[in-house]
């Protein structure tokens, strides 16, 4: 706590697949694709005045476009959490 912050290296979307019998998927996601990504999971957006939305859509554009982000598809069960983590530390 109280430390230097450190930058952000990348983003992971989790995505659970109840029909994934294998391992934990990891792909990146297209470039195209990432606001949509990103804003999806921005769920606490409340644009008050539209400069309020325009900054949150400049501040997510700048995160897509400077960090790298993946789409990882797991089947939602404790006993494949170590697939996850082991495609997250990949």
């Amino acid at each position: 706590a109280g430390g230097v912050p450190l930058p952000l290296k990348i983003i992971f979307v989790l995505r659970q697949d109840a029909r994934r019998p294998d391992a934990a998927g990891l792909e990146r996601v297209d470039p195209t694709a990432v606001f949509g990504a990103l804003v999806t999971h921005a769920h606490c957006f409340d644009p008050g005045t539209s400069q309020d939305a325009r900054r949150f859509v400049e501040d997510y554009m700048a995160i897509a476009a400077a960090v790298p982000v993946f789409s990882l598809s797991y089947h939602p069960s404790f006993t494949r959490l170590a697939d996850v983590v082991d495609a997250v530390s990949a």
